[in-house]
């Protein structure tokens, strides 16, 4: 057994085809960074990165759970191993770097985001004073970490629903109608603020839910199946066209994400599914 495993979820078993996603999702924001006119809509590797979040998390609690042994301690216990081990050397590489090259003002400013970071509110933090797009955004070393702040807000509250849901003895179509109504209405809310507040729609959980609960469906809809779903490689070809797609076609003008990052969602979701069973 290692650190990580638990009892109830061993037999899930490694998932070698969500690390292969995960490494596109990390591909297209680095070359987002690096060459943004090469890919223009690179960013959306976060978006994938969400989705896998949604599905991991839940198609391991969601197990947990309808055995009986969810400790929602020892799940945040989890998460705190796994992330703030890295969070920690990012934020300390981050933090000589900006001793050495920022003056007194910007150093400031990068203590407040450091702050913001180790109080989960990053996303908050940099909804209040930068753009994702803007050219101030290229002087916070610690920028990247806002998308980190949104999964900490998702780990602290989902998997207290899920309970309240398994305790209940919601069947898995009720849960996936419930998690079809909030996911519509996180859409609705962040196509509208897209529009109307496109730096609330980027930053804030509200309008990223529907990422995150696409692959906490998947999660549901797919527990207990050990067939493979057909047509397989049609699957992995049309969700690789629209992820990929997506970075090419999209751009910092495009309102995002509502109805923009649905094709990267269904693309993310369809390549996780192609490689189950």
């Amino acid at each position: 057994m290692t650190p990580h495993s638990h009892p109830s979820t061993e037999h899930l078993g490694y998932l070698p085809h969500v690390d292969g996603l995960r490494a596109l999702a990390v591909a297209l924001v680095v070359i987002f960074h690096a060459w943004p006119h090469a890919l223009p809509g690179g960013y959306v590797g976060v978006d994938v990165f969400f989705v896998i979040s949604g599905f991991i998390i839940t198609r391991q609690i969601a197990e947990e759970m309808a055995t009986g042994q969810f400790s929602y301690a020892a799940f945040l216990g989890r998460r705190i191993r796994r992330l703030i081990p890295a969070a920690f050397v990012c934020c300390a590489l981050a933090t000589a770097a900006a001793y050495v090259f920022l003056m007194p003002d910007a150093l400031e400013t990068f203590s407040r985001s450091l702050a913001a970071v180790w109080g989960m509110i990053a996303n908050f933090y940099f909804y209040s004073n930068t753009g994702y797009f803007d050219a101030p955004a290229a002087q916070a070393p610690l920028l990247h970490m806002w998308s980190l702040a949104v999964e900490d807000q998702f780990y602290l509250t989902w998997p207290l629903l899920l309970l309240v849901l398994f305790k209940r003895r919601w069947s898995r179509g009720q849960m996936l109608a419930a998690l079809a109504v909030l996911g519509g209405l996180s859409l609705a809310h962040s196509q509208h603020a897209a529009v109307t507040a496109p730096e609330m729609a980027f930053y804030l959980p509200l309008s990223r839910s529907f990422e995150l609960l696409a692959g906490c469906a998947l999660a549901l809809a797919m527990r207990g199946r050990t067939a493979p779903l057909p047509g397989r490689a049609l699957l992995d070809t049309v969700g690789l066209v629209l992820v990929v797609g997506s970075a090419v076609l999209l751009t910092g003008s495009t309102p995002f994400p509502g109805l923009a990052a649905v094709p990267t969602i269904a693309g993310s979701v369809l390549l996780i599914a192609a490689g189950l069973g």
